[in-house]
């Protein structure tokens, strides 16, 4: 599997695909934010990255969104 597939994959059902909104969370990712599970379920991927590498985010979000139509 590539690399690419293994982030769509831990990505997938975890983040809506359509919007970026947050739809689950783990108690890792909550000790990696230092924020509870409750706030940051519901929010928008972008926001839990550094200023500076949101677009950069964003633009991969997108490229992996793109990665399920071409997967099957």
């Amino acid at each position: 599997m590539s690399l690419e597939e293994q982030v769509y994959q831990a990505l997938r059902g975890i983040t809506d695909p359509e919007s970026g909104i947050i739809l689950d969370a783990n108690p890792a990712a909550s000790e990696l934010l230092q924020l509870p599970m409750e706030s940051i379920i519901g929010t928008h991927h972008t926001r839990h990255y550094p200023i500076p590498w949101r677009e950069s985010a964003e633009e991969l979000f997108g490229r992996l969104v793109r990665f399920e139509d071409t997967a099957d």
